[in-house]
């Protein structure tokens, strides 16, 4: 017998204290998420949920569990066995009930088919070993009698009936919740008033119990609540007459709106405004460079601990955020990690993230009932919706279509908005309210009327105006160049760099991130600035003239976005060359791109009237041919995902779903000495300062020139090492080798 049962070794924290804490976040989740019992059709979700929690660990209470704590002896068992025969024996409610509390307790860390696969009570040896293990809760009864005690007064506190619980002492009379809740599971229902288990009432069952368990644990007794009323997060601010609109808007929406009108603004009032008692704010970007800036924009207006962040590289910029502080470099990796955990977790009202990351949990990887969990009901914001290419539209808007039937509410906008996208994002929601400009109002008026932009063309390729770059530069006008390819820009940069000695950047995704983090600091400062697609969304930059390669109307819209941002500069010049690059048609569909150009004319002005017109014009087909195909296929191989979610297990889908990634991290060969240094120091966040990314596509390529090949640090990991030349300016050039002298284009 102990004198105390523990929960947790370090730091040492009691049963009570842990199970407690538990049921702080439960409560915190009912005042967040009061619709629950309504969306999983069971008045008494809320009790259920309050069961599972109170007795998910009292299965450690036996004594070699406790040993394991206190003695750091092995145990080998699983408590949440444990836990769920307790509630099969003593909670007096019906069956089927208990059955559905008992299968989310033992499944809270570990799902159906490993407890069945591992802790089998089939043979009589198995069905022996769990009664032994039973047993072990014999010495310290006294104390899971005083823990029921403790528990008691919780659930009056809480306004929850808590049944009359006496322990029977024999524990040879007690169920077994592995034959009897786990064995045959597969499609069994709760009667009564309660959904089948396979439904979304299991599904949040299982995801709530793990999101207040990792919470918990991880030192939070509580979810933020909503917001704070969101125009005092803008002291000062005077909201134009569609950001107005925005907030007086419940239900779905779409907002069309020009960049630097306030479209941001826009979509946090429509947010704000459907949060009610405090359902959880996604803003969904589809750019590392752009969710960085919304994260410290957000963070600016509601501090640190209302908005998380998520993706792919988010450990690494808090990481350096902390390091640009001060931070020592251990303290800044401790909170780092802290931060990205709690970013994880059902923690913060108000996450910028990318579609990937809502996605994965459709395709089932472990513990994903909780983020699904925290979905339910949520308010989604997606911005720039026009920057999907057809696979992850498809992707998105068969997410939107489950997580409408769980209660969320969506906001979709971008400055250019094509009828076929609003016809399919309708197709979706039927009940989509469209927000639009007043053009009767003045400052509305000029945004919609008023041109900002004049169009030049350029015979040829843009590489051969360069010496006009120049002359820009020369008379201290800020200069954007923007190419579809990687190497295209570095040939641009180049070229005007050997005539150009002032303030000057090269900005792509192939730079390492220490590299890339020092560019983004430096980016709105420089004079010259040379980039691919990455500046076209949401970054807020403003030049003066633009030169950019051709590319469909919205790609060319979002970087005449990048010019005038707030249209004080009068009418400026964007100047497009109308020749492609060789490279080209592996980024755009040259038939849109031809359209475009089709509609400019040398001199024309456009304003965003105009803008939506030609948008229209150019997709006024909408995805045809293979993209299409691509759209209908993804849509409905998506629908079988859903179809195919099961709460309490994990899925194999989850390789479909990383197979979407399409571009690999690798380690330049010229940093991978540095690389493995930092890992072998146990510096794992400076060592991802010297990553960057290519395309499946260039991997192969590099593969069949031996260039690039997959390597193990000294702790396990795999890495892929390219062999490609890489300097801070121009960054990766995969048409150079750094110690051969091979090539490839």
């Amino acid at each position: 017998m102990v004198e105390r049962l523990l929960a947790k070794s370090i730091p040492p924290e009691t049963l009570e204290e842990h199970t407690g804490n538990c049921l702080h976040v439960w409560n915190s989740v009912r005042m967040a998420y009061p619709f629950l019992p309504e969306t999983v059709g069971n008045k008494h979700f809320f009790s259920h949920l309050f069961y599972v929690l109170a007795f998910h660990d009292i299965g450690k209470a036996a004594t070699g569990f406790q040993n394991q704590l206190h003695n750091n002896e092995p145990w080998r068992y699983r408590h949440e066995i444990l836990s769920a025969a307790f509630i099969l024996e003593h909670l007096q409610l019906s069956e089927t009930n208990k059955q559905a509390i008992a299968l989310a307790v033992i499944t809270h860390h570990k799902n159906v088919n490993e407890v069945r696969e591992q802790y089998s009570t089939t043979a009589p040896i198995e069905k022996q070993h769990y009664f032994q293990k039973l047993q072990e809760l014999e010495p310290n009864f006294s104390q899971m009698e005083a823990f029921i005690e403790f528990i008691d007064p919780m659930a009056k506190a809480y306004n929850i009936t808590l049944p009359e619980i006496v322990l029977n002492r024999n524990v040879t009379e007690w169920p077994d919740p592995v034959n009897k809740v786990v064995k045959n599971y597969y499609w069994d229902t709760v009667d009564g008033e309660n959904e089948p288990n396979s439904s979304i009432y299991g599904m949040l069952l299982r995801g709530f119990t793990i999101a207040c368990d990792h919470l918990a644990s991880f030192g939070k007794d509580e979810i933020r609540p909503g917001l704070k009323a969101i125009e005092e997060a803008y002291p000062g601010f005077v909201w134009y007459p569609f950001q107005t609109l925005c907030l007086a808007t419940s239900g779905h929406a779409q907002l069309i709106a020009p960049t630097g009108s306030g479209k941001t603004e826009a979509a946090v009032l429509w947010a704000g405004r459907q949060q009610d008692a405090g359902r959880r704010i996604f803003y969904v970007l589809p750019f590392t460079a752009s969710i960085n800036a919304m994260y410290n924009r957000l963070r600016h207006h509601f501090g640190n601990e209302d908005v998380g962040i998520l993706h792919g590289k988010a450990h690494y910029f808090i990481y350096r955020q902390l390091i640009n502080k001060k931070y020592t470099p251990d303290y800044a990796q401790k909170l780092a990690g802290d931060a990205l955990n709690l970013s994880h977790k059902m923690y913060h009202p108000l996450k910028v993230l990318t579609p990937h990351q809502l996605l994965r949990a459709f395709f089932q990887p472990k513990g994903w009932e909780s983020q699904i969990a925290e979905m339910t009901g949520g308010i989604f914001v997606f911005d720039e919706i026009h920057a999907y290419d057809p696979r992850t539209t498809a992707l998105i808007l068969g997410m939107v279509e489950q997580l409408m039937k769980w209660g969320g509410k969506f906001l979709f906008l971008s400055a250019t908005f094509p009828d076929f996208l609003k016809t399919l994002i309708e197709e979706t929601i039927s009940d989509l309210q469209q927000i639009q400009l007043d053009i009767t109002h003045p400052q509305e008026q000029k945004f919609v009327q008023q041109p900002r932009h004049q169009i030049q063309l350029l015979s040829g390729e843009l590489i051969e105006h360069y010496k006009e770059m120049l002359e820009d530069l020369e008379n201290q006008k800020r200069v954007l160049v923007v190419c579809n390819t990687v190497q295209r820009a570095q040939d641009v940069y180049t070229a005007l760099q050997e005539n150009f000695h002032g303030e000057s950047m090269l900005f792509h995704s192939r730079f390492i991130l220490q590299d890339r983090e020092r560019k983004e600091q430096r980016i709105k400062h420089t004079q010259l600035l040379v980039a691919t697609q990455t500046v076209e969304v949401s970054l807020d930059i403003d030049f003066d003239v633009l030169y950019t390669e051709p590319a469909p109307i919205d790609a060319l819209v979002q970087r005449f976005g990048r010019v005038n941002r707030a249209g004080k500069k009068g009418v400026v010049p964007v100047k497009i060359a109308t020749a492609p690059s060789e490279k080209d048609h592996y980024i755009y569909s040259q038939d849109f791109v031809k359209n475009t150009l089709n509609l400019f004319q040398n001199g024309i002005e456009l304003n965003q009237q105009d803008v939506e017109q030609m948008v229209n014009t150019v997709y006024s087909q909408g995805y045809t041919g293979e993209d299409n195909q691509v759209y209908e296929n993804t849509r409905s191989e998506f629908a079988r995902v859903i179809s195919g979610m099961t709460p309490y297990f994990d899925s194999d889908a989850i390789r479909d779903f990383y197979a979407l990634i399409k571009t690999v991290e690798v380690v330049p060969i010229h940093f991978e000495s540095d690389y493995l240094q930092a890992i072998e120091e146990g510096r794992y966040l400076d060592a991802m300062r010297y990553i960057t990314n290519i395309s499946f596509g260039q991997k192969y390529r590099l593969e069949e020139m031996d260039r690039i090949g997959q390597r193990k640090t000294i702790k396990g990991d795999f890495y892929w090492s390219v062999d490609a030349r890489y300097d801070t300016e121009r960054g990766l050039q995969l048409d150079q080798s750094e110690i051969g002298n091979a090539f490839f284009d």
